[in-house]
Parts: C-alpha cells; sequence; structure tokens
C-alpha cells in the first residue's frame, strides 16, 4: 500500500516538474548553444518554410559572412530570425556587412555592456526593413538576429530602443 502512495506521489511530482519546466522553456528560445532570446506576449517560434528561408537569406547570404539560420519567431507585423556565424568574429562581420552596398544603411552603432559588445545596422533592402545585431555574449560563435519588416516605423522603433540587446539580457 505505501508503495502504491509513494508511485502516485513521484507521479504527480514528475508530471509537476514537466508542466513547470515546460513553461520556463517557452518564455524564450535557445540559439548559438547558449543565447537566449527571450520572447514577448506576441511572439512565437515558427517552423522554417521556404519563404521564410528565402527572406532570411536576402539579409544573411553573402559568401564573406556565412550565418546559417537556426530559428524563426513572428511578432505583430515582423520577423525575427536568429542565426550562428560560421567562423566569423562580430568585428569583422561589421566591417564587412557596413561596406555592403546591396541594401542601404540607415544608422549603425556599436554598445558595449557589461559582458559583451553589439554591432546594430538599421538597414533596407528590396522593400523590407532591417534590424540586425552581430554579438558574441554566452556562446563562443558569433550570433546575428535580423529582425526584418515591410514597416519602417516598426523596425526604426526596434533600433531606437535596442530592443534585440533588451531581449538577451532581460533575465
Amino acid at each position: 500500500m505505501q508503495t502504491i502512495k509513494s508511485f502516485k506521489l513521484l507521479l504527480i511530482l514528475l508530471s509537476i516538474s514537466v508542466l513547470l519546466f515546460s513553461c520556463n522553456s517557452a518564455s524564450y528560445v535557445r540559439f548559438s548553444l547558449k543565447e537566449k532570446y527571450y520572447l514577448s506576449e506576441n511572439e512565437r517560434e515558427l517552423t522554417r518554410d521556404t519563404m521564410l528561408l528565402n527572406s532570411y537569406d536576402k539579409f544573411n547570404n553573402d559568401l564573406e559572412n556565412q550565418v546559417p539560420l537556426e530559428k524563426i519567431i513572428a511578432g505583430k507585423n515582423y520577423l525575427v530570425y536568429l542565426g550562428t556565424a560560421i567562423n566569423n568574429q562580430p568585428e569583422t562581420m561589421y566591417e564587412v556587412y557596413k561596406k555592403d552596398t546591396s541594401h542601404t544603411i540607415f544608422d549603425n552603432r556599436t554598445t558595449i555592456y557589461k559582458n559583451f559588445t553589439t554591432y546594430e545596422f538599421f538597414t533596407k533592402k528590396t522593400g523590407d526593413y532591417n534590424y540586425k545585431i552581430i554579438f558574441k555574449n554566452k556562446s563562443p560563435y558569433t550570433s546575428v538576429i535580423n529582425i526584418v519588416s515591410t514597416d519602417s516605423i516598426i523596425i526604426k522603433n526596434f533600433y531606437n530602443n535596442k530592443y534585440i540587446a533588451k531581449k538577451l539580457i532581460k533575465k
């Protein structure tokens, strides 16, 4: 009798643990091994499809800065692309991207935080506006995040408010 009660208690505790773990993991998306992008209430992770991959490639498909896509997040009127660079340092990628003439750069900046430095851009390419951030924080790899929208106001507000950096250091 005692064994059955112990087993039931164990099952209940395991169920609660799984439920709690599921709730916690839904608040952020992991990428670049150790990085976390904290989700807003209106953001959710998407599965990859050809159209989304083509949109991503438009902003991250050059021979010098190869950045394979890891995750896609949808927000209200924007998409977030999380990628990890292959064999590149953030500083090098920043310099290459500044010289890239395939897009219009409205603004760019470097911001130094306690544990990492970000290289950020506000750009436009063929009708889409992009807020790109290049950084290396907890991961040994360089991470690249792009927020893309056809609405320039959304992207400009994200850029001006350092939206992505806040999502990385939220907790």
